[in-house]
């Protein structure tokens, strides 16, 4: 990496696939505002914006109006989200590429705190920035927080730095990205974001710099609906990851899907072979009342998320799993990645509750069984 100069030559790509034009329009107006600061800050850099699309035609032809407006140069290209990523850094000759959603709406000085965090560090590989999901009172974004899944959004905002992030707000230095061969195009199912960070620093032998002034808004509408597919496609996305990056595996504890199908599937099987129902009211009990209402009072949110909550780990899990077994991976089953220190802290508490409902429902029928 030759990484010891100042980034002056900026790409800036953007992913669009039928969002609302409104959205994008959002978007695009507020990369250009950022731009023109950074060119004011940093008179001596050019920032080129390409937007790479595949929407329906109705959609492209307005898209082409606003992108010639605002000098931004749209790219028709069908695929994934890493091609598409990929084939907006072909052939550039920038020293960094940063990367945004059509989704999100970016503060005016986001590339500015970008180009800062590269001068404090000459040699960082990437910067990272925060991202604010404008959906926060809604219970399906507080599910999804609770449930863990949002936590990479906030990597800035609780670390210096990290192993990865979320490709909302992420920027690398082209020579690294290209080094690793930029994304990896067989992950379909998300992730990308994640197996190219851990490259990136392996291949650089650093971490991704954090940068918690670096902001973009995430429009609430598109993050509101669809948390239970993004929730599975993330499961299935992290069954890709395992393989590929076994220095990073720990041995996993039994996961919530485990536990609840294991008990389900008991309770189910006395009411059709035995006739008893105890261990269907023991799995009510623990699973859908007691231990979500425990949980609901320990959290301070509401049971209907506690529910969400669940089911969103409980889906991720299963997507993991499911991903697997069809990749014939089953000896990967027992294990997890391990993003860095204190993760296992953050987790412990859901999995000590796991393990622990699990038990009593289990002592309960053992007691019922006598």
């Amino acid at each position: 990496m030759s990484g010891s100069s100042f980034p002056q030559r900026w790409l800036v790509i953007i992913l669009t696939h039928n969002e609302p034009i409104s959205l994008i329009k959002t978007c695009l107006h507020s990369v250009r505002e950022a731009t023109n600061f950074l060119t004011a800050q940093y008179p001596t850099s050019t920032v080129h914006v390409c937007v790479v699309d595949d929407s329906t035609p109705q959609l492209q032809c307005a898209l082409q109006e606003i992108a010639e407006s605002l000098g931004i140069e749209l790219v028709n290209a069908t695929g994934t989200i890493s091609q598409k990523r990929n084939i907006g850094c072909r052939d550039s000759e920038a020293d960094v590429v940063v990367f945004t959603d059509a989704d999100c709406g970016v503060d005016q000085r986001w590339l500015a705190t970008h180009a800062a965090a590269y001068a404090r560090y000459p040699t960082a590989p990437a910067v990272a920035g925060v991202t604010v999901h404008q959906a926060e009172s809604t219970p399906g974004y507080t599910a999804m927080r609770c449930a863990g899944l949002l936590v990479g959004f906030q990597f800035p905002e609780i670390m210096s730095s990290t192993l990865w992030a979320p490709c909302s707000n992420l920027s690398l230095r082209m020579d690294v990205f290209k080094e690793v061969g930029g994304f990896d195009e067989t992950f379909t199912y998300g992730a990308e974001d994640v197996d190219l960070g851990l490259r990136v620093c392996d291949a650089s032998g650093q971490r991704i710099v954090c940068e918690a002034s670096s902001i973009v808004y995430h429009a609430p509408e598109p993050f509101a609906h669809g948390i239970y597919r993004r929730a599975w496609t993330w499961g299935k996305g992290e069954a890709l990851l395992l393989p590929r990056h076994p220095l990073y595996l720990v041995p996993s504890p039994p996961k919530p899907i485990l536990f609840v199908l294991l008990s389900l599937g008991w309770a189910l099987t006395s009411i059709l072979i035995f006739q008893r129902w105890v261990p269907l009211v023991a799995f009510l009990a623990i699973f859908v009342l007691g231990g979500p209402l425990q949980e609901a009072w320990e959290t301070k949110v509401s049971w209907p998320v506690v529910i969400r909550t669940r089911l969103l780990r409980s889906l991720f899990y299963l997507g993991t799993y499911m991903g697997l077994l069809k990749a014939r991976q089953p000896g990967l089953l027992g294990k997890q990645m391990n993003y860095g220190d204190g993760q296992f802290a953050y987790e412990w508490s859901t999995v000590a509750r796991d393990i622990w409902e699990f038990f009593i429902f289990v002592l309960i029928i053992g007691v019922t069984l006598r």
